[in-house]
């Protein structure tokens, strides 16, 4: 029988609402949008940034590629990759005195270092023959102290170191490596007290690299 006129079925009475309540969500969003974008147009968003650009310092400007620059603790010192004719080599720059030199390493590529959490203790991969190896070293306020000794912490058995960070307690190692150089970058954290390794990730091919670990 038909409805008496001026009635609705409740189901279209209830499809009538959510299509309103969806309306008024999607004009709000519009609403907030257009504001934000008037304030990005407008500059509120680029004072901070052009502030910031202004005040950038060019800190190397020598032959070759420089990468994986990482901060000592205290913000007063940088370590950093220097690539030149497929050799990198590590270097360390004194950021209150603009003082740099390179870092002794051996023979073989160094890279991806880091700052233990004492400000005073460097930690790097270095290639070797049969795959690579951590190293760690003592740092002064300009680089490497005069005759410290180079400690290996890690042979990094059949496989090849990617990447890697520090815990805040300095115990830990979190890395991003693999088997071997033909296998995607899984993560793993290796416990520098005894050298114990806990594999945390193992991607497969079709899944690619874990990388840029970070604590």
């Amino acid at each position: 029988l038909p409805l008496p006129s001026g009635r609705r079925p409740p189901r279209a009475a209830w499809i009538m609402g959510a299509s309103l309540l969806v309306l008024v969500v999607m004009l709000a969003a519009a609403i907030m949008w257009s504001t934000q974008r008037m304030r990005f147009l407008s500059g509120d968003f680029l004072v901070p940034l052009s502030a910031a650009l202004n005040e950038a310092q060019t800190l190397t400007a020598e032959q070759g590629m420089e990468i994986s620059g990482r901060l000592s603790p205290d913000g007063r010192a940088l370590v950093y990759t220097r690539v030149l004719k497929g050799q990198s080599t590590l270097h360390h720059m004194n950021l209150v005195t603009r003082t740099h030199r390179p870092i002794q390493t051996g023979p073989g590529n160094a890279g991806h270092a880091l700052f233990m959490p004492d400000g005073k203790t460097l930690i790097y991969a270095q290639g070797t023959r049969d795959g690579c190896r951590l190293r760690r070293l003592t740092l002064g306020a300009d680089g490497p102290v005069p005759g410290a000794v180079v400690e290996d912490l890690w042979p990094c058995p059949d496989g090849v170191v990617r990447r890697m960070d520090v815990s805040p307690d300095g115990r830990h190692l979190l890395l991003s490596r693999s088997a071997r150089p033909s296998l995607p970058s899984g993560l793993a954290t290796l416990e520098l007290a005894t050298g114990a390794l806990r594999d945390l990730t193992t991607p497969t091919l079709e899944e690619g690299h874990d990388t840029l670990p970070r604590y």
